[in-house]
């Protein structure tokens, strides 16, 4: 295996690398790059085997971007968004390429290059964006300077990888989206969940009146499909099907049965995306239970030469089939059957929208983990789901059945990380996830799926990939659970641009149904003993949703497209268009996510008021939602476009206007989290406040957070306020001397008092304002607005005092004895000490977690204890030093810290960055102490003359020193806050 080769969480076993020969003199090394976005992870546990046979037979394809990607995303944007003046004004089929497809020219000198490879270069696709390849591995290997192996999956399945990154010209690299297909690695998992065990159907309430979109009035309609009394008996009585649901009983919970007419979806074609094949006898045995109404017809469409009818398959076809004509009973399904492997899963998503008689509706029960996918695989499907938002296509994809850690496959993963499901997760794709219906109503009662990572449990969660799209930045979608920008390091956590501009994550799923197996629809697959079964999972949502989108495109004059922008807005319309899921959450059931975010806690995700990462939306009221999707209503929820001042002093008081529409309804602006301001006036189009005290009485960076009953604008960070204190710093001398430096205040001191002990630190409270020193017998002096809270002064220690830190809100501190003794005064919690520990070194320093619940102890050689939640990120316990540790600093997110040594040498840990130091630097004085800088990006250095070395830091800079001044005591350490 070499380097390049990217691996899941572990090093592949495995032989020797291939040599490889030499490149042609032709190919100049500048002239050609390696293409990283086409590399495949493999996940933990694989082994490799062997070379794949020259002869090998190897069929992939390249993808080209759209020739102007931004382009693209405003006109999708523009189509997809009620209110605008493009809206639903789609492109014709077959001009797509024309539109937005890539130049000729490119296609062309892509095509050129291949067929030049040696490779047999297939007819590019209508729209530009595939140029299938296929050629033996010998043929792979000289055109892309890569050589396939065999490797075994931890499930025993054999796969071909590329060991090395495609070699493509750097000419045309910028126009590539990637080179997919070479391998057979990524192979998308059906979505369906069969019960472990027998379980009674749902109880069922008494009907409510049906009604109109618009909600006046009872309106009688006819009732939909409803199983022949034999048939019912036999769904019934075969152990495989028992108390299965069928398709008139969810047209009732969900209310479609109120929008049916008899020509149901008349008219409209879905495309039903699928990797296996189905027999159209077991769609006539499900349409015969049903008597005559089910008209639906289905046909197939082959792609890349699979047998659409070549068996039964294993049931997720049967599922998706009969529950798109079982709920649009009119509808013309047309089944898209591709192989599983290689190309295959990429070229049947193209052929569902590069043709000239696109279907209007696409369902996919098929998913991967969004993060075991290479970044190439994702973008192309991205820019064919672009296309097919343009075109007016809708596209519904199951939000998988491991819940909340969707990497989750047994035996093939055991990863159990928060994330989320590849198509659903797209930002132009509606994500599907799953419900337990526990009773059929209407309305439904239901509560977010979750049977456990082996009997399935609804995906859902932050996207790790795709920014969050604009639609998600309104409706209520943002929560605590919101993935955003890193404030401290300006980092953000997902790479790829939805188009948005966005700070933080897409978030999925966008809907939910009924998904559980002990309440699955009753199919018919000759897969299943005796025919019929009982299937669940996010496979039974997605189609449904489906079947609802091709109901709403029934009789328009246009399809209704994308409706992601429309879903969002139609929540804040007044009555009601989904049963909102409120109990329940999707993080599997006896799992614990190997990477929680540090806040808030799990479990993740429950299901809440409004939107949520267990049910997203909600689950359809169909009577009233198609109508709202044929007429798209448009600027219902709140929306902030802007702040008027990012910045103010940490005392509050600074005018702050947020700019918007439909802001009427504010209630609460905080600045953080549970710090509200005072709000001085509201209107529809901005909401201006004063700003609070800085949640740290100090330097801070907080985001503004716009409440309106369940919206909450703002945690992806968009919005973020700088709380600015006074730029200096403190030194202390051991005599209780301070020397303030830059705007700090002097608010007294020692100097010139008697001391019983020498003073070893200082603290700094939270506003600047004042500081605490501590002497080496526990001794307390508290100066301005730091607050006596107790001392050791008068206890017998066993060891002296050698270092203090204060809490966040400055109503307490610690102290820490050379032995790692700690003693907590005021809010400062005891989270545990290294008192009764034998040290190797001596404890010199400390440093607590910004939320003061946690904090480092750091010894003479760099070795690290945390406690509370202090997470640890490295130490120099076990690497010979030249000079001791002296002290430590923490970053203000807590997640890094700084040692010094007393050469100035510093060792950075975590976030916290390097940003110089004076190890090679001949002192007149040691090093003694250090201080961060207020925004973490710097840090000061006192040496015991009280000279200053200063690093980094926008904050930061050098303010002056006493390092020419004669000193009546040396210098013991540094305050900054």
């Amino acid at each position: 295996m070499i380097a390049c080769l990217a691996v899941s969480g572990s090093v592949v076993a495995g032989s020797a690398v291939r040599a490889r020969a030499a490149l042609p003199s032709s190919w100049a090394r500048h002239a050609w790059v390696r293409d990283s976005k086409s590399v495949p992870i493999l996940p933990r546990g694989t082994r490799a085997l062997r070379a794949v046979a020259p002869t090998t037979a190897v069929h992939g394809d390249v993808v080209l971007k759209p020739r102007d990607p931004a382009a693209l995303e405003s006109f999708d944007t523009s189509v997809s968004t009620p209110g605008s003046s493009m809206f639903r004004h789609y492109l014709a089929p077959d001009t797509f390429a024309a539109a937005f497809g890539p130049s000729p020219t490119t296609i062309a000198s892509v095509r050129a290059w291949l067929s030049g490879r040696g490779l047999d270069v297939g007819p590019t696709s209508g729209d530009g964006l595939i140029v299938p390849i296929s050629g033996t591995a010998a043929q792979i290997d000289h055109a892309f300077d890569v050589g396939l192996e065999q490797y075994r999956l931890p499930s025993g399945r054999v796969v071909r990888v590329p060991d090395a990154q495609p070699l493509v010209p750097g000419a045309l690299a910028g126009a590539l989206d990637g080179v997919t297909g070479l391998d057979d690695l990524n192979r998308p998992e059906p979505q369906l969940v069969r019960p472990k065990d027998s379980a009674s159907v749902p109880s069922t309430t008494a009907p409510t009146p049906a009604t109109t979109a618009s909600g006046a009035g009872s309106v009688p309609r006819a009732s939909g499909p409803s199983p022949t009394a034999g048939c019912s008996n036999t769904i019934q009585s075969n152990p495989g099907s028992a108390n299965a649901l069928t398709v008139d009983q969810l047209a009732s919970a969900y209310s479609f049965s109120s929008i049916y007419s008899g020509n149901e979806a008349s008219g409209v074609t879905v495309g039903i995306y699928e990797l296996e094949p189905f027999l159209p006898s077991d769609i006539n045995a499900f349409k015969n239970c049903y008597g005559s109404a089910i008209t639906a017809s289905v046909s197939s469409v082959s792609v890349d030469h699979a047998n659409p009818n070549a068996g039964s398959g294993a049931g997720e076809a049967a599922l998706d089939v009969e529950m798109v004509i079982g709920m649009a009973p009119g509808v013309n399904a047309r089944v898209y059957v591709g192989p599983n492997g290689g190309s295959g899963p990429l070229d049947t998503y193209i052929a569902m929208v590069d043709s000239g008689s696109p279907p209007a509706v696409i369902s996919t029960s098929w998913g991967q983990c969004e993060a075991q996918l290479p970044p190439a695989y994702l973008q192309a499907e991205s820019s064919i789901f672009q296309q097919a938002v343009a075109q007016g296509q809708t596209v519904v994809a199951a939000a998988g059945d491991e819940g909340s850690e969707d990497c989750y496959l047994f035996p093939s993963s055991n990863d159990t990380r928060l994330e989320v499901d590849d198509p659903a997760g797209q930002p132009w794709v509606t994500g599907v996830g799953g419900t337990t219906i526990n009773a059929l109503g209407p309305p439904p009662g239901e509560s977010a799926w979750n049977l456990g990572l082996f009997s399935g449990t609804g995906g859902g969660g932050n996207s790790t990939t795709w920014t969050m799209p604009a639609w998600q930045l309104g409706p209520g979608v943002q929560s605590a659970y919101t993935k955003a920008q890193d404030t401290f390091t300006g980092a953000q956590p997902c790479p790829t641009s939805s188009g948005a501009g966005t700070l933080s994550c897409r978030e999925v799923p966008d809907v939910a149904a009924d998904a559980d197996p002990r309440t699955g629809l009753a199919i018919f697959c000759s897969c299943a003993s005796g025919g019929w079964a009982k299937i669940g999972g996010t496979s039974m949502a997605a189609p449904l949703w489906g079947a609802l989108a091709a109901l709403a495109d029934q009789g328009q004059s246009s399809p209704v497209g994308f409706v992601n922008p429309t879903l969002y807005q139609a929540q804040c319309g007044g009555s009601p268009v989904f049963n909102d899921v409120t109990v329940g959450n999707n993080q599997p059931a006896a799992s614990l996510p190997s990477n929680p975010p540090r806040v808030p806690a799990g479990p993740y995700y429950p299901a809440t008021s409004g939107y949520d990462l267990a049910s997203g939306l909600g689950t359809p009221i169909a009577s009233a939602l198609v109508g709202r999707l044929r007429s798209a209503p448009s600027s219902l929820c709140p929306v902030v476009t802007g702040i008027s001042a990012s910045s103010g002093p940490a005392a509050g008081g600074t005018t702050v206007t947020v700019s918007g529409s439909n802001l009427s309804g504010v209630s609460e602006v905080d600045f953080g989290n549970g710090n509200p301001a005072t709000i001085r006036s509201v209107t529809s189009s901005s909401v201006t406040v004063s700003s609070p005290v800085s949640p740290t009485r100090g330097w801070a960076t907080s985001t503004v957070i716009v409440k309106t009953g369940n919206d909450a604008l703002g945690f992806d960070g968009s919005m973020p306020f700088t709380y600015l204190g006074p730029r200096g710093y403190w030194t202390v001398a051991s005599d209780g001397g301070i020397f303030s430096f830059g705007q700090m205040g002097f608010y007294g001191s020692m100097g010139g008092r008697s001391l019983n002990q020498p003073v070893v630190s200082m603290a700094s409270t939270p506003s600047s304002k004042g500081y605490w020193l501590v002497a080496s017998d526990g001794g307390i002096f508290a100066f301005g607005d730091a607050g006596f809270h107790g001392s050791t002064g008068n206890i017998k220690l066993n060891k002296p005092i050698v270092g203090m830190a204060s809490t966040p809100d400055g109503n307490g501190y610690w102290l820490v004895a050379s032995d790692g003794g700690v003693f907590a005064y005021g809010d400062a919690g005891f989270h545990g000490s290294t008192g009764n520990i034998r040290l190797n070194k001596p404890i010199v320093g400390m440093a607590s977690t910004p939320d003061g619940n946690g904090y480092w102890l750091v010894t003479s050689d760099g070795g690290i204890f945390s406690f509370g939640d202090a997470a640890f990120h490295g130490s120099m316990g076990a690497i010979a030093l030249t000079r001791p540790v002296v002290g430590m600093a923490s970053t203000p997110d807590g997640n890094g810290y700084w040692l010094v040594a007393s050469d100035g040498g510093i060792f950075s840990f975590g976030d916290a960055a390097f940003h110089g130091s004076t190890g090679a630097i001949r002192l007149t004085k040691p090093v003694v102490g250090m201080a961060a800088t207020p925004d973490g990006n710097g840090y000061w250095l006192v040496a015991s003359d009280g000279g200053i070395f200063a690093f980094g830091g926008t904050y930061g800079g050098f303010y002056g020193s006493t390092g020419n001044i004669r000193l009546t005591k040396p210098m013991v350490g540094i305050g900054a806050h």
